[in-house]
């Protein structure tokens, strides 16, 4: 055997750590495991053969007489390597789910007399939280292998919603699917950063050092197109304003993480020069830009919505003005509008609850993804983690008259047949940490910094 992995190949060590492996059912971290031994076991040894008084095949007997009985020692890796779940996530999700059922009866009727909306957001909270206990379990690496698969289907519908959807207030993003209307372009800004989370995770699995130079060029260009040009298209086309800033948010984020600064600010320009150029050539496109102008000068604080939304919370008190009484002159901006109806409705005790909650279920999921040691499962924490943030944080500061009124709704509070999605997001994000511990920590260096 080689001098180098004499410990390795030595027929009572491989027996030892195959022993201790097996009380460990993580098996992706067996090869952290195994490694960290060998190193144990070769340092002991040598320490062992120092003496000059025992053979080599003795001093491996002492060392593992000295690192102890294999199954108790496999027992501790295993309590260290088990699922470990974010009850602080799990806890402030379930205040959510709270508040949103609290929601459902607190504004039981819309439209007026309307209850079967009310039957189908019950049908999709219902279906969410379902959905987000799958994901809980599921092991999240299974997606990384669909990541292009599952770019360019979200690119797909999108533009079918854009081409063929139903017209909702003069724009295209829908998606009919039997009685329901799927919002496919705020849907995408989560599955297309999750898929990007993939594609940037296998570049940086890859040497690609040894590409030829235009193969490298024409892979930056790829990138660009897809993770730019194309997306960025389609929201600003459409257009769908909520929904790009979301996504632009979160692959700023994701590229800053992987160190693909250059393609950010190649991003970034492509991004800023479509905007400007869609906006001044295109001619349907003066919709948005009149309702731009409309956001910012009408829906700054002083404005004429903003003073309603301020009153409708002034209006409150601090106990509301009881269930099932929402402010009528908001009830046509329901999804947008749920946090200053549900102050209306229940007081400002309650919306003080729902900004603890709102505020504290970001920040303990970026935290989350900071605790992570995995990379793609970073990646999609970072990624989809974003896109909630930006969602609930402008939802309130909007609610406040603090930012213009986009039409941002609450996720996971407003349930809609989004929400099912959002509650499965939220389940992989949370199976994400779950597996923290049982994912190996032998990462590839990256070759893109």
């Amino acid at each position: 055997m080689s001098e180098r992995n004499w410990a390795a190949d030595h027929p009572a060590v491989k027996a030892y750590i195959e022993e201790v492996c097996q009380q460990v059912k993580a098996k992706d971290i067996h090869m952290d495991i195994a490694q960290e031994m060998l190193s144990h076991l070769e340092e002991l040894t040598e320490e062992k053969l120092a003496s000059g008084r025992l053979s080599r095949d003795e001093a491996v007997t002492e060392a593992l007489k000295h690192m102890g009985e294999a199954r108790e020692i496999g027992r501790g890796f295993h309590a260290v390597h088990r699922p470990k779940p974010e009850w602080s996530v799990i806890a402030l999700a379930a205040g959510m789910v709270i508040i949103a059922v609290l929601a459902l009866f607190a504004m039981p009727a819309y439209p007026s007399g309307n209850q079967a909306n009310n039957a189908v957001k019950w049908v999709c909270g219902g279906v969410g939280i379902t959905l987000m206990i799958l994901f809980y379990f599921a092991d999240y690496r299974k997606l990384l292998k669909w990541s292009w698969p599952l770019y360019w289907i979200t690119i797909g519908l999108m533009t079918y919603a854009w081409l063929f959807g139903p017209e909702v207030n003069g724009f295209r993003k829908f998606i009919r699917v039997g009685a329901f209307g799927l919002d496919m372009f705020t849907l995408s800004s989560y599955l297309l950063l999750i898929a990007i989370a993939g594609l940037l995770h296998q570049e940086q699995r890859k040497d690609s050092k040894s590409d030829a130079k235009w193969l490298r060029s024409l892979k930056a260009v790829r990138n660009l197109a897809a993770y730019a040009w194309i997306p960025s298209f389609l929201y600003l086309i459409s257009p769908s304003l909520a929904a790009f800033i979301p996504y632009a948010v979160g692959l700023f984020v994701l590229l800053v993480l992987s160190g693909r600064i250059k393609l950010l600010l190649a991003s970034g320009s492509a991004i800023l020069l479509g905007l400007l150029l869609i906006m001044n050539n295109l001619p349907h496109y003066m919709s948005l830009k009149v309702r731009l102008g409309g956001i910012l000068q009408l829906n700054w604080i002083g404005g004429f919505q903003t003073n309603v939304i301020l009153d409708t919370i002034r209006s409150g008190g601090m106990w509301g003005q009881g269930f099932a009484v929402p402010n009528e002159s908001l009830l046509h901006m329901y999804s947008e509008m749920l946090f200053p109806n549900l102050v209306y409705s229940l007081g400002w005790v309650f919306g003080a609850f729902v900004i603890l909650v709102v505020f504290g279920f970001v920040f303990r999921t970026l935290r989350m993804g900071q605790r992570l040691h995995d990379q793609y499962g970073k990646y999609i924490v970072f990624g989809a983690g974003t896109v909630f943030t930006v969602r609930l944080v402008w939802n309130i500061l909007m609610s406040l008259g603090l930012v213009p009124v986009i039409g941002f709704d609450l996720p996971i509070l407003n349930w809609s047949s989004v929400t099912i999605f959002e509650f499965a997001v939220a389940g992989l994000m949370l199976s994400i940490y779950r597996r923290k511990d049982m994912v190996s920590r032998l990462q590839p260096a990256n070759p893109f910094r």
